[in-house]
């Protein structure tokens, strides 16, 4: 079983190591779904950790039509951050019919230069074709994919989670992501023979100092931020730990 744990912090990281975490994809700004992180940031929790550190590069919120300007961004973004020990990268690009965009194949040789691999990111769940867009993404050259089959989260998408794991037949990696939560994984890995699994185990911590004179919050006034919670990470380690055991 690999598993691979979405963090924003040094703290989320340091936490899912301990947990045994195999992969730990690096993100800043969660709440808006996950932005590039800092250089700073990776060189801490390289050092801090032995997860595989996978640095996501996302240069803004919402979709994942990115213009000329914004892709620029992205590939200096890798040419930046693979000076770092970071183990790889995830990305994705879309046309605006929701296919797969040729433009992922200039960051996925620049990110194979430097020995990084690449992850097309959930992105993949918004096209049209999940299964052509398999396709296109290994010969892209893509190592991975997270996906939870095209649907809200992955125990929905159990049924399309088994065709794209039969139909990549070992030429790339299928992480089953998604709102994936420990009592979600067992299902997922008997049905479909997933044995990756991604996710964020995500919690809520307040800090009083948000909202006082001046209301610095970023959802509807609320005084909390998002992390990794301990006891949801426990939770999924633990079917992890006893799907390996049997």
């Amino acid at each position: 079983m690999i598993t691979e744990v979405c963090c924003q912090s040094l703290e989320d990281c340091v936490l899912s190591d301990s947990y045994g975490a195999d992969r730990i994809e690096l993100n800043s700004a969660s709440y808006l779904g996950g932005l590039t992180p800092s250089p700073g940031l990776i060189d801490k929790c390289v050092d801090f950790t032995d997860a595989d550190i996978i640095a996501k590069i996302r240069p803004r919120p919402a979709g994942f039509f990115y213009s000329d300007l914004e892709i620029e961004t992205m590939i200096r973004e890798i040419e930046i951050l693979s000076k770092t020990k970071v183990s790889g990268f995830s990305f994705g690009i879309l046309n605006k019919d929701l296919t797969i965009s040729q433009r992922n194949k200039d960051l996925v040789d620049l990110a194979k230069s430097y020995n990084k691999t690449c992850t097309f990111h959930r992105a993949f769940d918004n096209t049209v074709n999940i299964e052509e867009a398999l396709e296109k993404i290994i010969d892209l050259g893509f190592d991975r994919v997270l996906t939870s089959g095209g649907s809200d989260r992955a125990s929905n998408g159990v049924e399309n989670l088994k065709k794209l794991y039969d139909l990549a037949a070992g030429r790339i990696e299928i992480v089953a992501a998604g709102k994936v939560r420990a009592d979600d994984i067992r299902e997922i890995y008997e049905k479909t023979g997933i044995n990756q699994f991604y996710t964020s185990c995500k919690g809520f911590r307040q800090d009083p100092t948000t909202i006082a004179g001046v209301d610095f919050s970023y959802i509807d006034s609320s005084d909390k931020y998002d992390l990794v919670d301990e006891k949801v990470l426990d939770d999924f380690f633990s079917v992890i730990s006893g799907i390996e055991e049997d």
